[in-house]
């Protein structure tokens, strides 16, 4: 199972559960883990696939993920003109 997982989480919780007390010594407590760092690949063969993409004639990007990709490929669609103008050089 990878920690890298997102999606939507739904809890549902009855109301005397909410409602409920509990006395400080029963409260158990959980050492918080921090995220992992974002990977960042090599400059390098992001230049290399860029130049790859933009000089195919039919290219096929195949994505996951959801809105975050869906985000994503809307902003490299705004700025496709500028990538190819800057590997055009």
């Amino acid at each position: 199972m990878s920690v890298f997982l997102t999606g939507v989480s739904y809890l549902d919780l009855p109301g005397n559960l909410l409602a409920a007390t509990v006395k400080r010594s029963q409260v158990l407590e959980f050492e918080k883990i921090p995220r992992p760092p974002k990977p960042f690949p090599e400059t390098n063969l992001v230049a290399q696939a860029a130049k790859l993409l933009m000089s195919a004639k039919r290219p096929l990007i195949i994505t996951g993920k959801g809105e975050l990709l869906l985000h994503l490929i809307k902003s490299i669609k705004k700025k496709r003109k500028k990538i190819k103008k800057i590997f055009e050089k």
